[in-house]
């Protein structure tokens, strides 16, 4: 099978800097993401972010695991590239876009998840289109629900 490509997008009522720091706080990931399982930094960039992070998920098929390595532009966009894993080919990209403010004046933010995965050739397209609403599109609810609470704690 080729390779497949997702991209979710919804608008969030936080500032793309508590977006960036919800994505990349690998040590809560698997507090608000229903899909991951278990998440740990095995390297870091000398800002102190995670550049190698491993990842097991849950996915209609069972345990995924693999490693990626991160790129930053801080704090617009994140970029992980698979390592090494039980999936032949992975890349997810978030990016956080300032969007209209909020009715009462808040921050707000179109976050889109954008991912490449190549599941291999075995992988039927109902099960890949099963991942994607799952795994990708659910990761995105899950993030939208747990940014803003964090936007909402923050004087």
């Amino acid at each position: 099978m080729a390779e497949h490509h997702a991209v979710h997008s919804a608008e969030v009522a936080a500032s793309p800097r508590v977006c960036f720091e919800l994505i990349t706080d690998y040590e809560q990931a698997v507090e608000w993401q229903r899909s991951a399982r278990w998440c740990e930094v095995v390297r870091r960039d000398e800002s102190g972010r995670g550049a190698e992070v491993d990842w097991t998920v849950a996915a209609p098929i069972g345990a995924i695991s693999y490693r990626l390595s991160y790129e930053y532009e801080e704090p617009r966009r994140v970029t992980g590239t698979l390592v090494q894993g039980s999936i032949p080919g992975l890349v997810g990209e978030w990016r956080f876009e300032e969007a209209s403010a909020a009715e009462d004046g808040q921050p707000a933010t179109l976050v889109t998840f954008d991912v490449r995965i190549d599941p291999g050739r075995f992988a039927p397209r109902p099960l890949v289109r099963m991942v994607e609403e799952q795994v990708v599109k659910g990761t995105l609810d899950d993030f939208k629900a747990r940014a803003e609470v964090m936007a909402s704690e923050r004087p």
